[in-house]
């Protein structure tokens, strides 16, 4: 079982004109024997540029917040790491989640430092933009909860949606199971690109709702 702390790719050219023209010197035919040209296939080299990766603009590091209805204005907060690739069918995103918990003081929102195991999500398929972010049954270190700062388990999926290049946002669906059982409905979660994700360079203000993104 994952713990969370949560309630959960230089092209070379190769320019064939001088090594044709050294060969055309050693002859008696000069530009007879340039077609030399012809026998370096390098453009057909130049293929390779259809195999490098593309990027998604998507792809990167995020500060990810989860407000649940348990404790309003008292999210849950992750450095998410996000990388999307091209399935092989050349069409399909998958994206793989990286979610570090961090920790945070009873009461307060101010992120603090790692804290516990990360989660790891592979294989994650988006359409149209859109997920579904399956996080089975999971563990809420108390470390990381702001809410009671107790230890809790839910079982969750995060329903998002990614918003331009750099932020996504939804909904937090699922079920408190201990140590009492609670429906979270109406539970939300956003996040935010970081180009910093040392503790000390992380926003302490932060959206943790769609309504919140800037």
């Amino acid at each position: 079982m994952s713990m969370l702390a949560l309630v959960a790719c230089a092209d070379k050219t190769v320019v064939g004109g001088l090594d044709a023209g050294m060969e055309s010197s050693g002859d008696g035919d000069g530009d007879g024997e340039s077609t030399g040209d012809g026998d370096g296939d390098g453009d057909g080299e130049s293929a390779g540029d259809g195999d490098v990766p593309v990027e998604h603009p998507n792809t990167g590091a995020y500060l990810l917040a989860v407000e649940t209805n348990l404790g309003p204005d008292l999210p849950l907060v992750f450095i998410a790491t996000i990388t999307l690739e091209l399935a092989d069918d050349g069409v399909t995103w998958l994206a793989d989640f990286h979610l570090q918990p961090l920790s945070m003081n009873q009461g307060e929102s101010d992120p603090g430092e790692p804290v516990g195991p990360a989660l790891e999500y592979l294989d994650v398929v988006i359409v149209d933009d859109g997920f579904k972010l399956d996080m089975g049954e999971v563990d809420v270190m108390a470390a990381a909860n702001p809410i009671t700062g107790s230890d809790l388990t839910m079982i969750g999926a995060l329903l998002g949606q990614f918003v331009g290049s750099d932020a996504l946002c939804g909904d937090l669906e699922g079920m408190l199971v201990s140590p009492l059982e609670a429906d979270l409905a109406g539970s939300n979660f956003a996040a935010i690109k970081v180009a910093d994700i040392s503790p000390e360079a992380l926003p302490v203000s932060f959206p943790y709702r769609c309504d919140m993104l800037p």
